[in-house]
């Protein structure tokens, strides 16, 4: 808990919310039959997903890039395509998280990437992305943060290379957690 200041987050046992009354939403008694856990990823995982598109400003015919195909990844890419994205790539080095995506979301604008595959060539991950869209995303989207990275040299990695993926003019939306500084830039 010190990366976080000793606030262990919304997943927690117990949570303290400051503002309450201003921001927690009582589910309807007609929904008992959904258990805490069936409604805790509405206010938690899916608003960070929706956030991230937000943020990145996804709209119609936008190129998307998720680094990060987790649960936040995964909902970030199913919203980007239900904001009408012309193509979303989503990119993990788990295949199985792929796996999943490519059986749970539209594939008529998916793409999946392995980035455990691509991370020896030279160009990497940013040079697979431009293959595909060789100006780059118009929207590349961090829903990985630091927890991901093996070491800070790979966390400086994935951040540049996100930031040399997307297109000129493009927008970079951040929603993994990041704590201090990356390549002296203050996340």
């Amino acid at each position: 808990l010190p990366q976080t200041g000793g606030w262990a987050g919304g997943q927690a046992d117990y949570v303290r919310v400051p503002f309450a009354e201003q921001n927690l939403l009582k589910v309807p008694e007609e929904h008992e039959r959904h258990t805490d856990l069936d409604v805790l990823l509405l206010s938690d995982v899916l608003a960070t997903a929706w956030h991230a598109c937000e943020m990145g400003e996804v709209g119609e015919g936008d190129t998307v890039a998720i680094w990060g195909a987790g649960p936040v990844g995964m909902l970030a890419a199913q919203c980007a395509q239900h904001r009408g994205a012309a193509k979303v790539i989503l990119i993990d080095q788990e295949p199985y998280r792929l796996e999943f995506a490519e059986r749970r979301l539209d594939p008529r604008t998916l793409v999946t990437l392995n980035g455990r595959q691509h991370k020896q060539q030279k160009g990497g991950v940013a040079k697979v992305v431009r293959e595909i869209l060789p100006h780059g995303p118009d929207v590349a989207i961090e829903c990985v943060g630091f927890h991901y990275a093996s070491t800070l040299l790979h966390r400086a990695e994935m951040t540049n290379e996100i930031f040399l993926t997307v297109k000129k003019g493009g927008r970079v939306s951040v929603v993994g957690v990041y704590l201090g500084h990356v390549n002296q830039f203050h996340f």
